[in-house]
């Protein structure tokens, strides 16, 4: 059924998601090059350790408060930020914090296009849209000028700074294959071997909402019932308009990044960091059973840093 509905959608968990929802179909994703390992210490699925973390790379947990732009955290903000931190061994909390990249730099441009109202907030948004910008005209860091919220406007974004965000742009990015499979949980864990974080985005739920100290992400069996049961009669079109919208409001899909993973955590589990603030979960982070990775993710994504940057 997931794969069937491979609607890809990103938006706050704090807003409505009523307003110009922006699906990305299976066919579309199958379109996208899929993700390659380098296999640089030679692991093979067998071989792969049984944990691996990148959170030493990782930047401040920081909230996005009641913005739509859970896609610049995920990409940009983390995704980025925490890939050109491990490439340049950057561990010290606050040189990450100096070298982290802007995430409302992408959203600005996108709330200008599509926002009712900028002031709001409010632009629904794919993760292929932040990605595609991310490619074509780069990244902003985040303490450079100018200084955004989701709000700003894009036309800050004068000539002068294009010199500055060009060479953070990305050559390519790249899919995780086969949701919903193992070789998908397989695939992201060879890749957070090779020092790449990898950026998704899931189907929510209300038990996400309150993930404790520890972390633990225990959808219940009920939730996923009723979102295997929904999905597959929207898949059938046997919905109502106002039974879709309900759906959408109660599982709002939204964007994270995935920094490690650990075998031996409750039966295995990827380290995923959010963007809803420290106090929220183990420090903003929470572990994301594999078997719930391959019922809820809608799609999951790898960044090829530039070639030019040394």
């Amino acid at each position: 059924v997931m794969k069937k509905l491979l609607l890809v959608l990103f938006f706050s968990p704090l807003v409505s998601l009523s307003q110009g929802l922006i699906p990305i179909s299976k066919e579309e994703y199958n379109k996208i090059p899929s993700a390659k390992t380098d296999n640089t210490f030679g692991f093979t699925e067998s071989s792969t350790p049984s944990s691996y973390s990148l959170e030493k790379y990782v930047p401040t947990v920081i909230s996005q408060y009641s913005s739509n732009a859970c896609t610049g955290f995920s990409i940009l903000y983390y995704g980025l930020s925490t890939q050109y931190n491990s490439m340049l061994s950057i561990t010290d909390p606050v040189d990450k914090i100096g070298h982290s990249f802007d995430p409302y730099f992408a959203y600005s441009i996108i709330n200008d296009n599509a926002s009712k109202s900028r002031d709001k907030c409010d632009a629904t948004n794919t993760m292929i849209a932040v990605l595609d910008i991310l490619k074509s005209k780069g990244a902003k860091k985040q303490f450079y000028s100018p200084h955004m919220e989701c709000y700003t406007s894009s036309n800050l974004l004068n000539s002068n700074i294009e010199k500055y965000i060009n060479p953070y742009s990305i050559d390519s990015y790249n899919k995780i294959p086969s949701l919903g499979s193992d070789i998908a949980v397989n695939q992201t864990k060879r890749i957070i071997n090779d020092n790449k974080p990898v950026m998704f985005a899931m189907i929510t739920t209300k038990s996400l909402r309150g993930v404790k100290i520890n972390g633990d992400y225990s959808p219940t069996s009920l939730e996923l019932s009723h979102i295997k049961k929904t999905l597959s009669n929207w898949h059938e079109k046997k919905l109502t308009e106002n039974e879709i919208e309900i759906f959408k409001n109660e599982h709002m899909p939204h964007a994270l990044t995935i920094v490690g993973y650990d075998d031996n955590k409750y039966g295995g589990s990827f380290r995923v960091v959010n963007s809803w603030g420290e106090q929220w979960g183990d420090g903003g982070y929470f572990w994301f059973k594999y078997k719930d990775f391959k019922f809820l993710t809608l799609g999951a994504y790898t960044l090829n840093l530039s070639s030019k940057i040394k």
